[in-house]
């Protein structure tokens, strides 16, 4: 290596699998240790925010050094960006990036630096490969150990990591397994572990599933969609944990609506019913769409339960297609559902799903790490999160309001009819039956 110092390769076989939570837990175990740090993705994924002078600084690391007070020097700034524009470029001159070129330029970047230096690779183990910058690259050129942090599922979960066994070979450090439900940690910790040190695998910790985690700000989604915000505007910072698509009738509306929580609720600009079912309802954001304003009543309601209003001139199928499967000019990361599964819109009920966001990591108060960063030391214990999540939640609604007591009247029984008319039979029937 170019620095003095030690250098660990953050990674993960799938995007959105949880590396910054997980850097972000590094970097406060390192803190607190007293340990001198710097963090870097040599590949930025997102740039959104405006870069000062020549530096080219990811909007991962800038948040990670907001949260954490570290010092300018300790942001390392990206060679490149797998943003559209670069990659074209790249494209467009038909040939690859030399792995020996990027890691000397890289090298350059890192200087003498001491302590340890935290550097996230890109989504994939295949992404970066146009610029020289993947992580089997960056691991074999370093020579740098590597901490994969992977989403749990199930036992198929375990797959894409012996692919990344195979291609890091003795760079692979261990494996920190995001998104486990609470109740199977303790069964996945005595179950899981050996299995895994036995395939070269050694489990360094599980990271139990959070809908905190998987949330995103209203900014984040006015930002995405590039929406008009109609009232509400101090409120960006709320969190968003679920997204509803109110396109059915009132009543199965609000029976939805009231099983979910901090929820984003995507209906036409002209179903004003479903609007007023929403503000009723546990919801942190309301998104219009389609042609049309919002009826002065409805604004104003929305004002009063400090729930901001989102106006946006796609049609409801297209503005939840640029939340879940693309991005916004200028970044590879978008606020998007997993897509490990395939998403359904029955009808005529909701669907109602959740996605990632690096930035709700910052609510995480304390995780503790029972490994060695310094001494790269195979694990004795799994990793662990002890301190619960302390942030502020969003006030929920009440479970029955007057809108739910109205949908819930017993119907009266109708009156019956005051005249009652028996047929007549003809004279000749009535002369025959006698």
């Amino acid at each position: 290596m170019g620095h003095s110092g030690a250098t660990l390769l953050v990674g993960s076989c799938e995007p959105f699998s949880g590396k910054s939570a997980l850097v972000m837990g590094l970097v406060q175990q390192l803190r607190d240790k007293g340990q001198s740090l710097r963090y870097g993705k040599p590949l930025a994924t997102s740039i959104e925010q405006h870069t000062q002078g020549d530096a080219l600084i990811d909007d991962d690391v800038r948040f990670v050094g907001e949260i954490f007070d570290l010092p300018p020097s300790a942001l390392l700034p990206s060679l490149t960006s797998s943003t559209p524009e670069p990659t074209k470029q790249q494209l467009a001159t038909g040939s690859l990036v030399a792995p020996e070129q990027a890691l000397d330029q890289l090298r350059g970047v890192l200087g003498d630096g001491e302590g340890i230096t935290l550097l996230e690779a890109a989504g994939s183990l295949n992404e970066g490969l146009l610029f020289g910058l993947s992580l089997p690259q960056l691991a074999h050129g370093l020579q740098a150990p590597v901490l994969l942090a992977h989403a749990w599922e199930d036992a198929g979960s375990v797959e894409p990591l012996l692919q990344a066994k195979a291609l890091l070979g003795d760079q692979l450090l261990g494996v920190v397994l995001n998104n486990v439900e609470p109740d199977q940690i303790t069964a996945l910790r005595a179950e899981l572990s050996p299995a895994m040190e036995a395939l070269g695998l050694p489990l360094y910790g599980l990271l139990p599933r959070s809908p905190l985690l998987r949330s995103v700000t209203v900014g984040e989604l006015v930002q995405r969609l590039r929406a008009e915000m109609l009232c509400c505007r101090e409120r960006k910072d709320l969190l968003v944990e679920t997204l509803s698509i109110g396109a059915m009738n009132v009543n199965s509306a609000m029976e939805v609506f009231r099983q979910q929580r901090n929820m984003a609720v995507v209906t036409g600009a002209d179903r004003t019913d479903i609007q007023l079912a929403a503000l009723e309802a546990s919801t942190q954001c309301l998104i219009l769409t389609g042609a049309g304003d919002p009826l002065p009543q409805l604004v104003s309601r929305a004002q009063e339960l400090d729930v901001p209003l989102l106006k946006v001139e796609h049609d409801t199928l297209a503005t939840v297609a640029v939340m879940t499967t693309t991005s916004a000019p200028g970044t590879r990361r978008a606020i998007r559902f997993r897509t490990r599964r395939s998403v359904t819109l029955p009808a005529p009920r909701a669907c109602v799903v959740g996605w990632v966001s690096p930035r709700a990591v910052a609510s995480s108060r304390t995780v503790s790490w029972k490994c060695s960063v310094r001494g790269m030391e195979t694990p004795r214990m799994c990793l662990t999160c002890e301190n619960p999540m302390m942030i502020a939640a969003a006030a929920v609604k009440p479970t029955r309001t007057e809108w739910d007591r109205k949908l819930t009247m017993k119907p009266r029984r109708p009156n019956p009819r005051t005249r009652c008319t028996t047929p007549t039979s003809s004279a000749r029937s009535a002369a025959a039956e006698m």
